[in-house]
């Protein structure tokens, strides 16, 4: 019985465990079916994944961290959890799990925000800190856009930098300004820093691959360190350094080719009879309805036949593109190293047109224990832009009846013969032009940490040499050389420069004070030579330039020898409060050569201010948290501008020679110039006012920068008139004043971001407005400024305008009696009559508009979907007048029956255009313009970035290809006039030919559309 009642216990406590084990089991079940499992990979800001990342469940002790492949694998309870993800020195990122099972982060440096290092000449600061109007462009920018010139990247990228593609003939220099134009006879170019020296060659010849960022000076204060050559801006360009971990090879390369993205439409055969008879018509010829009256012989058959030569397409060519760079970078604790190689091969789209481009960088530092670090930067280039480009100006005026080449497969020199003035535009193109440059651009420095806390000094010396070799000949087969028995020319252009500066820079921080001050001594010494030698009259050309001695006619001999010298002090003191309120105070005085004996030295003072406002206790009170960064700036000082050539200041004599005795002999004398020296030429100087402000909200969606600026130029350097009883007739003098406001505004947006998409846009928006207050004369009676009219310089208008008649519409049928009045009749252009006097004078000449833009803008969108980037960028101008010389038509000759475009609405009597004269009108005192603004759609990017898995499996850290499509479209009711829209005049006439080597082409070559394939490989 008492055995029966214990096995009864012992079966209810059994029981009652497997109830608690099944209980506990349930619960145990149900517990791990409400957990949600995370997994997912976080990568930085080059897309590497980062190991021992720390992912936290929000306000628990719960977490995780990443492994050697940045991956993770956390459990969450719900879907409403907050992850959170955290490393030092890089932005804390907290993600709602929400429906996400994978959740792939990229963290930003922190530095990349607020703290981004910025450089801003003989040094660095953070973004954050800076005072004056800076703007940077980073190399992930620049390499978005694969061209051969860093020009084209930079084009619409950075608010205030205006970047202009007058001819787009490959290895040709963009035009670079910043803020506008400030001066009307001195230069407008930016001063170029290349890795902290002065660069004085063009921004082509830098190596576009192998530049790590940019930063534009724009604002007085943040330029005035280069004192009397920053008036006009400052471009700062740093090359790449190695980074700290394994060595780096990487391989970028891409082909692709080239269009012209717009040509004039040519009128076919029957277009261009018609537009013949109705200007035969307008001039009342008595044949003009008989083609066979007046087509030139050579004509006449190809006419009767229907034969027509496309002149476009001989002319032009869908030509091939390439570049392919290699580069080895890397970093130790004491060692830093980037060495590069590049290629770039760009066929011109005009046939026999060409660029060849090599350049190797090198730059290596060494650290010597810890206070001693020495290295060099070096580039080293050569460019090919040899090449005998046909004349394309005459090659659209040829008839579509012409023939291109004879029965033996030579070019035919008259195409229209018997008419000479139009040769074909392959005449010349027997010659031999070769033009070769070589630079080698090196810089030296070393970094000593001396026994002072804080306190360093810096050499640097750079030395720069630039060549270049052209040479070229006219043979016996060509149209030039023919009648003189052959024509050659050599050409040797030589300049270099040294650079030597030494910099002293303390550098502590007490409590929540820091101080920075820099100071520079600094010597520059630059000279320039050329030699030309021009000879005619070859016995043979077999030799081509090379035998320039064995010519038997004329000869000419040139050459010349300039050197400059600079030398400078500068002192710069940046000052933070707290980080809240920033200080800096610039003074630099420089010393030039080329100024007159009185006024060789000048001091450029300026002062900047900042307040960080979203640092102040009262306003974090506010509990603004959207507002995460919100700084004031303000800047006021003097830059200078170095206009002025060498010995300019000084009286020169001029050789003339004479015939001297009964011999007939010529003598050389010296005799005086009409140009009388002046000690006392100075320089140019710029003050300028900056008041900006920067901006972050809403945690990096919102973020960007606005300037407004106002620049004073004084002391204008131009010609003045002083009296002949001198015996000289002008002298460049410091004399008027120009005026030149506006704004720079830039804004960042993230747009959209979520776990696979982001979608983030870059808004540049530039205004500028120029204007003279003062020039060279003055009313004697009144004292007012007077205007210069012979220059187009006007009190109160733009510096670059248009003056000229204005065409205010097309007389009409129904206006004949009027018209008369001003000796017009239907179809002559209706001039403005400024003083309703009923005649066209010269005092009804009024200003047209303005040579120089005044708003630009760039568009950016990035569009990011997992491994895949799409970036759109679009470019506009806006509100510039150019010169239409292709609807004058005077200038068009037509009575040689030249060809035209299509699409111009001329006035015809069943045409009765408001728009176009008559073909016949020959009014040779003024000329037409047209509003030239346009949107382009400059540059399409598609990339993709293969998975790191896939890289590795073929043995590559990284793979990207992509693809690219640059200048798609041009959006503009101006670009029917010319070949390119940004040429300062738009002609069919002007020919694009150099007969003399150093000649410079007048007609603007083809922008170019350009569609690319590439790859980038890391190894």
């Amino acid at each position: 019985m008492k055995h029966s009642s214990q096995n009864k216990y012992l079966r209810k406590v059994f029981s009652l465990k497997i109830l608690f084990l099944l209980l506990s089991g349930f619960v145990s079940v149900a517990s791990a079916q409400a957990q949600i499992t995370i997994t997912g990979t976080v990568i930085d800001a080059q897309n590497e994944p980062m190991i021992g990342i720390s992912v936290i469940l929000k306000n628990t002790s719960k977490g995780t961290v990443t492994d050697l492949d940045g991956k993770y694998t956390i459990s969450v309870p719900d879907n409403k959890s907050v992850l959170v993800y955290s490393f030092i020195s890089y932005k804390t990122q907290e993600i709602v799990v929400g429906t996400q099972r994978i959740i792939n982060v990229k963290l930003e440096d922190a530095a990349a925000a607020l703290d981004e290092v910025v450089v801003v000449g003989y040094g660095t600061q953070k973004k954050s800190d800076l005072t004056g109007g800076i703007s940077t462009i980073s190399s992930d920018k620049i390499n978005k856009i694969p061209a051969v010139s860093l020009g084209q990247r930079l084009q619409g990228q950075i608010a205030g930098l205006n970047v202009t593609s007058i001819n787009n003939r490959p290895g040709e220099d963009a035009t670079f300004t910043v803020r506008g134009e400030k001066s009307l006879s001195g230069g407008n170019n930016p001063l170029i820093i290349l890795d902290g020296i002065p660069f004085n060659g063009n921004i082509t010849e830098v190596d576009q691959n192998s530049v790590d960022n940019i930063s534009v000076l724009r604002d007085a204060s943040s330029a005035a360190i280069y004192g009397s050559r920053a008036a006009n801006g400052v471009i700062l360009i740093t090359t790449k350094k190695g980074k700290v971990g394994k060595p780096t090879v990487r391989y970028n390369a891409y082909v692709g080719f080239q269009q012209a993205e717009w040509l004039p439409d040519l009128r076919n055969g029957t277009e261009y009879i018609q537009m013949l008879k109705d200007f035969r018509r307008d001039t009342n010829d008595p044949k003009w309805d008989d083609p066979k009256a007046w087509l030139q012989l050579s004509l006449v058959d190809n006419f009767e036949n229907g034969r027509e030569t496309d002149w476009k397409g001989e002319l032009f060519r869908t030509a091939l593109q390439q570049e392919h760079q290699l580069s080895l970078s890397g970093a130790t604790d004491a060692t830093n190293y980037f060495v590069s190689l590049s290629y770039s091969d760009q066929d011109g789209i005009v046939k026999y047109t060409g660029y060849k481009k090599y350049a190797v960088t090198s730059n290596i530092s060494q650290k010597i224990g810890n206070w001693l670090n020495i290295g060099a930067n070096i580039q080293l280039l050569e460019r090919d832009r040899g090449g005998k480009s046909p004349n394309f100006g005459y090659g659209f005026r040829m008839s579509p009846y012409g023939d291109v080449r004879d029965e033996n497969g030579r070019y035919i020199r008259y195409p229209m013969n018997p008419e000479t003035m139009y040769y074909s535009p392959f005449a010349d193109q027997d010659a031999i032009v070769d033009d070769v440059s070589r630079a080698a651009y090196t810089n030296a420095f070393l970094d000593v940490k001396l026994p002072v806390k804080g306190l360093t000094y810096r050499a640097n010396f750079g030395y720069s040499y630039r060549h270049r070799d052209r040479g070229s000949y006219y043979g016996s087969t060509t149209m030039t050389g023919e009648p003189i028995g052959g024509r050659a020319t050599v050409r040797d252009d030589s300049d270099g420069d040294w650079t030597w500066e030494n910099v002293v820079r303390y550098d502590n921080n007490w409590g929540k004070h820091h101080l920075d001050l820099t100071g520079l001594y600094s010597a520059q010494k630059t000279y320039t030579t050329y030699h030309e030698t021009v000879a005619e009259g070859f016995l043979s050309d077999a030799n081509g330039y090379h035998n320039i001695e064995t010519a038997q006619g004329k000869k000419t001999i040139a050459s010349t020898r300039t050197e400059t010298a600079l030398l400078s002090w500068m002192g710069r003191a940046n000052y933070s409060y707290d980080r809240r309120y920033l200080l800096t105070v610039t003074a630099r005085r420089d010393g030039y050569s080329a100024f007159g004996d009185n006024n060789k030295w000048a001091l450029f003072p300026s002062v900047a201010g900042a307040w960080v406002l979203s640092e102040e206790s009262f306003f974090q009170d506010l509990n603004w948290k959207q507002v995460e960064f919100l700084k004031f700036r303000l800047s006021y000082g003097s830059n200078g501008n170095q206009a002025v050539s060498a010995y300019q200041t000084k009286t020169k004599l001029a050789q003339r020679d004479y015939i001297y005795g009964n011999d007939a002999l010529f003598a050389g004398g010296l005799v005086a110039n009409f140009t009388k020296g002046n000690p006392n030429l100075k320089w140019e100087t710029s003050s300028s006012l900056n008041a900006g402000i920067d901006f972050n909200l809403f945690n990096n969606v919102l973020s960007g920068s606005f300037d407004y600026y106002d620049t004073r130029t004084k002391d204008l350097l131009m010609n003045r008139t002083v009296p002949v009883m001198n015996g000289y007739t002008t002298m460049m003098d410091n004399v008027g004043k120009t005026k030149n406001t506006g704004f720079d505004f830039t804004l960042n947006t993230l747009n959209i971001k979520n776990q696979n998409f982001q979608w983030s846009s870059t808004f540049v928006l530039s205004g500028n407005w120029s204007k003279i207050l003062e020039l060279k004369d003055y009313d004697p009676k009144t004292g007012k400024p007077l205007d210069d009219v012979t220059n187009k310089w006007f009190i109160g208008q733009p510096i670059r305008v248009h003056y000229d008649y204005k065409v205010i519409g097309i007389w009409q049928e129904d206006e004949r009696e009027e018209a008369a009045k001003y000796k017009a009749i239907p179809g002559d252009a209706k001039l403005y009559d400024k003083d309703n006097s009923g005649t066209i004078t010269a005092d009804d000449r009024v200003i047209i508009g303005s040579k120089l833009p005044v708003w630009t803008a760039g568009l950016t969108n990035t569009f990011s979907y997992k491994n895949l980037s799409l970036s759109v960028f679009l470019n506009g101008v806006f509100d510039v007048t150019k010169e239409n010389e292709t609807v004058k038509f005077e200038r068009q000759l037509f009575a040689k029956n030249v060809n035209y475009i299509n699409g111009i609405n001329y006035w015809t009597p069943e045409n009765r255009s408001n728009e176009y004269t008559r073909l016949g009108y020959n009014e040779t005192k003024h000329t037409f313009y047209t509003k030239a603004s346009f949107v382009r759609i400059q540059d399409v990017n598609l990339s993709y970035q293969f998975p790191k898995v896939i890289a590795k499996k073929i043995g590559l850290e990284a793979l990207t290809t992509y693809v690219n499509a640059r200048n798609l479209y041009t959006f503009s009711g101006a670009k029917k006039f010319t070949t390119n829209i940004e040429q300062d005049k738009y002609s069919l006439d002007s020919p694009d030919i150099v007969v003399r080597v150093g000649d410079t082409p007048r007609s603007s070559y083809p922008n170019q559309r350009v569609f690319i394939i590439g790859v980038n490989v890391t190894f």
